[in-house]
């Protein structure tokens, strides 16, 4: 592969057919390759490869080398990607979004998290949203802690108790005895908690100082 990475960008044109449809041995290989190039234009060309993969574990593969890439030129490509009909290419996207600035990528991994029938593909959305601010987060949020999959709403109840928002403690005390999974509810008790601790923190940095006794009268 050596000889192909000298040969430098023309080669991508003749490589990226080999990623068309199911997996191949081959993949990895190339797709090595093409993580080796620094151009910008090369997570463009992945995400063209991205659209034609049907290989849920490739797909997760292209994203995240396009994650790393860290090129913004191409995002709002991954955006309509978000909504492909097939779950692979799906997944690939909303990893490869994480690189994307928070607006219109949070907006769109929210919709995935309210529409995507693949519970993978809904975790992925909101592991994505990770990094994203609070306000640009929450939407999600409440739609993940109510999620189908068990493994979604344990996924949001641990973002949420890094995050300390304290405005889903009732959703919190909800799903602390009524979900149907032991480990979101333990999960739920636990972000109470952490909650809990916060606002006893915060209590305590914003209690004024204790005023110092005056002299003593002299008698």
């Amino acid at each position: 592969m050596t000889a192909l990475q000298a040969i430098g960008t023309p080669v991508i044109p003749f490589l990226l057919p080999r990623f068309s449809g199911e997996e191949n041995p081959g993949q990895e290989a190339i797709l090595q390759v093409l993580e080796a190039f620094s151009e910008p234009e090369v997570a463009c060309h992945l995400i063209d490869v991205l659209a034609t993969v049907r290989s849920g574990r490739m797909g997760r593969r292209i994203g995240a080398a396009v994650h790393a890439m860290g090129d913004t030129q191409c995002c709002e490509r991954l955006i309509e990607l978000v909504e492909h009909e097939c779950a692979a290419v799906r997944l690939g996207a909303a990893v490869a979004l994480r690189t994307c600035p928070a607006g219109d990528s949070a907006a769109a991994l929210t919709r995935q998290i309210s529409q995507d029938p693949s519970a993978e593909c809904r975790l992925e959305a909101l592991e994505s949203l990770a990094a994203a601010p609070d306000d640009a987060a929450e939407d999600a949020l409440r739609l993940a802690v109510r999620d189908e999959a068990a493994d979604v709403r344990l996924a949001a109840v641990k973002m949420l108790a890094r995050r300390r928002l304290a405005s889903f403690q009732e959703e919190l005390r909800r799903l602390s005895r009524s979900d149907s999974s032991p480990q979101v509810r333990k999960a739920c008790a636990q972000a109470l908690l952490a909650l809990r601790m916060n606002a006893a923190a915060g209590e305590e940095n914003h209690e004024p100082p204790a005023s110092s006794p005056g002299p003593a009268a002299d008698n």
